[in-house]
């Protein structure tokens, strides 16, 4: 990965939350346009919200006060509200990670229209490009898609530009930084010790096979590998044995960001448009109509006769009965911005990002085992395997460990690669894809101790599953999969 991130202005910052905050197009969209990833882009929204927030008690706490301290029949004037946005007023301190852009890249001016001619763009050394359609329309995008999204809309025009970082987003960059520096606490406090390489090398893959425009998930079932291909909104599947394509892409609903196969099914979360698509395992054909569920389906997982949905934008998960396909019961409350599940050893468990902890869920019943907990900064990705539950941290660059018996933490924090995203677990050793730095790294499931070295996959490795013999690995950027074989991580050759 390059040794630099992209530097963006606050007026470039704000304006592409004024924009993603209208809600005319999808907000991938939009990040395609912008020239970053929609990843960025939720974050500058999240934190907007969060300041916003902080704002608004800050606000009423100045109003109590005022108020106990006025004159009487002077109470109740504030001062005015200071205009909402990135770049207004210094960044909540709990929020400012966010104000890292952990995405590779170069700062480009943006004055884009709807219909607008196809632009060339260099990023860490290979060129970009759109592809424009014939009549003007433009056409998917190819190359270096965005990253994830949500649901919000944008106005068509639009009209932005950034190419100066300031002194003062400068930094703030310096603290978000620091904040992302923090580790997961845990009964010794401390993080885990450094990874001590063994004698197996690191294994550049020898080949990758290509798919459609954005590979966001992926899930193994029914000897096939499934592929959310987010951005042509489809689903492909591959022949573990060749690794060759089968059949024609399966159309589904808006941005498939999630996937899982079970009882009979495969099961994938669109999270545009609020919806499940339920498709049969074998010829993938759709079984009924999209399936409402809550806002922003960011996870899915099938167990215990149910699939679980994780509703990022509403903070909950709904459950649907794996039979029917039927919402049961009404939306369980979990953390804040649940974006992962796993369900395994009799209950569900959620990682939610925005405030670092995982809810544990009894599975027959789906009430909440215990209270939230704790574990590193951004949990991205969750795996049970080994009576253990993995935990990505994605802002400590860490794996957390549960005891899936009690869901206490057990020992320290093991360090792995940038970004830690997704977790799969398969031959005793949990398999953790590092989005920041195109790697998978391999932790022993037994003894909790980082495995040799990383291994190089595509870019920006987004997802990973396990299943016949191999792991396979989603790169989101370079539209690719990469299989790795189970066995100190030489590389499939189907």
């Amino acid at each position: 990965m390059p040794g630099h991130r992209p530097r963006y202005s606050d007026e470039f910052r704000h304006e592409a939350v004024r924009l993603a905050k209208l809600g005319a197009k999808p907000q991938w969209k939009l990040a395609e346009e912008l020239g970053i990833t929609a990843v960025t882009l939720r974050k500058w929204v999240r934190q907007d919200r969060a300041e916003e927030e902080a704002r608004r008690e800050a606000e009423a706490r100045a109003r109590g006060e005022g108020e106990e301290n006025a004159p009487s029949g002077a109470r109740g004037e504030v001062a005015p509200r200071p205009d909402s946005g990135v770049g207004a007023g210094p960044p909540v301190a709990s929020d400012a990670r966010f104000l890292v852009d952990r995405t590779a890249g170069v700062q480009r001016r943006a004055n884009v229209e709807a219909g607008s001619a196809p632009r060339d763009d260099a990023a860490d050394g290979e060129q970009r490009r759109e592809v424009a359609q014939p009549g003007g329309a433009r056409g998917r995008w190819r190359g270096t898609p965005p990253g994830r999204m949500t649901g919000w809309r944008t106005r068509s025009v639009l009209v932005a530009a950034g190419v100066i970082l300031s002194a003062t987003v400068a930094a703030v960059i310096a603290v978000a930084m620091t904040v992302s520096g923090r580790v997961a606490t845990t009964a010794t406090g401390q993080p885990g010790p450094p990874a001590t390489p063994t004698a197996t090398e690191s294994v550049v893959p020898r080949r990758t096979i290509a798919v459609g425009g954005f590979p966001d998930a992926v899930a193994m079932g029914r000897g096939q590998l499934w592929v959310a291909i987010a951005g042509d909104e489809a689903v492909s599947r591959l022949d573990p044995g060749s690794g060759r394509v089968v059949g024609e892409p399966i159309a589904v609903g808006a941005f498939p960001d999630a996937i899982a196969v079970g009882q009979g099914s495969v099961w994938v979360a669109n999270a545009d448009d609020n919806t499940v698509t339920r498709l049969a395992a074998g010829p993938g054909k759709a079984i009924g109509g999209p399936i409402p569920v809550g806002a922003f389906p960011d996870a899915i997982a099938v167990g215990q006769g149910s699939v679980w949905v994780a509703n990022a934008d509403d903070n909950t998960v709904t459950r649907l009965d794996a039979t029917t396909g039927r919402v049961v019961g009404k939306p369980i409350p979990v953390g804040a911005f649940p974006d992962a599940i796993a369900v395994g050893q009799g209950s569900v468990w959620v990682a939610n990002a925005d405030d670092n902890t995982v809810t544990r869920l009894a599975a027959g019943s789906g009430k909440p085992i215990g209270g939230p907990i704790p574990v590193g900064a951004i949990p991205d990705g969750i795996a049970l395997g080994d009576g253990s539950v993995w935990v990505a941290n994605a802002n400590n660059n860490t794996v957390a460990r549960l005891d899936a018996r009690t869901g206490n933490l057990i020992g320290r924090p093991v360090p792995v690669g940038a970004h830690p995203h997704a977790v799969a677990v398969a031959g005793g050793v949990v398999w953790i894809s590092n989005l920041d730095g195109d790697t998978v790294s391999r932790i022993d499931a037994s003894s909790a101790r980082a495995i040799g070295q990383p291994i190089r996959v595509g870019h920006r490795p987004i997802s990973i599953a396990e299943g016949q013999g191999s792991v396979w690995v989603a790169n989101a950027d370079d539209n690719t999969i990469s299989p790795l074989g189970t066995n100190a991580g030489t590389v499939g050759t189907g």
